[in-house]
């Protein structure tokens, strides 16, 4: 996933958007959570780091949201990224059946590993954050979404 920052003036919290968008979702307005989501990556660039939870949320919805339109399989990668930040977290409004997609989906797959490196290194007192954590670059991860944040 990636994102782009707006100014600051339209900066919201992560889970504003998120929210809003999952309540779109539940509603059937499909057009209205796509917008919400694109609002809620845009917000990563402009408030902070978020927690586990809140990524974990973002995933979940994205999942979610995929799913509605049709998108099983890019469906299953969000939610796997939400299962390895926050395992078991999941929004019982979506239902039972979307529940146990997750839950397939949050089973440690085969997919392999990659590496989140940087061509240069970060400026001094610049840090990097990997999924809402300090990381140092160069990082070996499972296969699958990640937010990076500089």
């Amino acid at each position: 996933m990636g994102f782009s920052a707006h100014a600051q003036a339209q900066c919201d919290s992560l889970d504003v958007f998120v929210d809003a968008a999952r309540a779109a979702l539940l509603d059937a307005r499909l057009e209205d959570a796509a917008e919400l989501m694109g609002r809620a990556q845009d917000s990563l660039g402009c408030s902070g780091v978020p927690s586990a939870e809140e990524m974990s949320a973002l995933w979940l919805t994205e999942g979610a949201r995929l799913y509605f339109l049709g998108d099983e399989v890019e469906a299953r990668h969000a939610f796997a990224a939400s299962a390895r930040l926050a395992p078991g977290f999941w929004f019982s409004e979506f239902g039972d059946a979307l529940h146990a997609i997750y839950l397939e989906a949050s089973v440690a797959s085969d997919a392999g590993h990659g590496s989140v490196a940087l061509e240069e290194p970060l400026p001094y007192g610049y840090q990097s954050w990997l999924d809402g954590q300090t990381r140092q670059m160069p990082v070996t991860v499972d296969a699958g979404m990640h937010l990076f944040q500089v």
